[in-house]
């Protein structure tokens, strides 16, 4: 894997307001991928990254708002790859 791109995020940004996504859930997905980039700036991503990236946040937020974080990394990822 590489390293995300703020570039990307913006296109993930403008996708979703093209799918009509809620104001709401357009916030929490860039919120959350911007979390995500943050973290993991400067670091070429992999696998073993993103698992490290998932403990993080089991250790840092309670369970529902882990899986909320890991499905808004889900969909940015899903859309790069269509």
């Amino acid at each position: 894997m590489r390293e995300i791109t703020i570039g990307e995020i913006e296109e993930f940004k403008c996708y979703l307001i093209r799918e009509e996504k809620s104001k709401a859930t357009l916030e929490k997905y860039i919120r959350d991928i911007n979390a995500f980039y943050s973290w993991s700036r400067g670091c070429n991503l992999s696998k073993e990254k993103m698992l490290e990236y998932k403990q993080f946040l089991i250790v840092t937020y309670a369970t529902a708002s882990v899986n909320s974080m890991l499905l808004s990394l889900n969909s940015f990822y899903v859309f790069g790859m269509v």
